[in-house]
């Protein structure tokens, strides 16, 4: 499960991309008192494909976000992520 992001993005050799796959990966949890923080990566290929056929991504970003609640933890992970990005699809 991951998301397709239609929004532009310029690498770092000058070539824009579009239509590419995040994919989120690396998810660690912790648990303070009445708080969770999640920690996460989320990965950037060109397609889906490419994170298929283990190419590597052309961009990694960190996040962490914190919730009073666990239920729905995935959704509130994608929801976050979904945050960044202006124009995006579900790829399930």
């Amino acid at each position: 499960m991951g998301i397709i992001v239609h929004d532009s993005y310029q690498m770092t050799n000058g070539l824009v991309v579009s239509d590419y796959y995040i994919n989120i990966d690396d998810i660690h949890i912790f648990k303070s008192d009445d708080v969770y923080s999640v920690s996460l990566k989320y990965k950037s290929f060109i397609d889906k494909n490419a994170r298929d056929t283990d190419k590597k991504p052309f961009c990694e970003m960190n996040l962490i976000l914190s919730t009073t609640t666990f239920e729905n933890i995935g959704t509130q992970i994608y929801d976050e992520v979904k945050k960044r990005f202006e124009n995006y699809t579900d790829c399930i």
